[in-house]
């Protein structure tokens, strides 16, 4: 049985690794109805490490006593400076993690992945989370305009 919990807290911890450290700030949080289970939104900041200007604040629910969490998440990102790339960003069509967070023990995580659109000036920032066992992930999308 302690084997197990190891397992579990080591794979939660790791979930974090997937993209780089990322400080995430609470900013909102409420209850919604539910006696037996209590449901909690909470909203969050983060800037992108790579890249100055740029502010992202997403939300999902959070399942009080339960060992599931829902795949629904909303994220908007706006510019609030001049934006700047610190270093390289990845350019490819898979884009990079820029936020990765372990939902439940059961090997779901939340992440934002941004996508550079180099075409059309714009830094595309999509959240969803992942459950690894059997998908039902969800989405949001959100899109920042960099000056050409």
């Amino acid at each position: 049985m302690k084997g197990w919990i190891l397992i579990f807290m080591v794979l939660g911890w790791a979930g974090t690794l997937w993209g780089e450290e990322v400080a995430e700030k609470q900013v909102g949080a409420w209850y919604l109805a539910g006696v037996v289970q209590r449901r909690v939104v909470e909203v969050k900041v983060i800037t992108d490490p790579k890249v100055e200007g740029v502010v992202c604040h997403f939300a999902y629910v959070v399942k009080k006593l339960s060992f599931e969490d829902p795949s629904d998440s909303t994220i908007a990102c706006r510019r609030v400076g001049p934006v700047r790339f610190k270093e390289a960003i990845e350019e490819g069509p898979e884009g990079e993690v820029v936020f990765a967070d372990s939902r439940n023990i059961f090997f779901k995580t939340f992440r934002i992945r941004r996508v550079y659109d180099k075409s059309n000036h714009s830094l595309v920032y999509v959240s969803y989370t992942k459950e690894i066992i059997d998908g039902s992930n969800k989405l949001s999308i959100s899109t920042v305009v960099i000056d050409p």
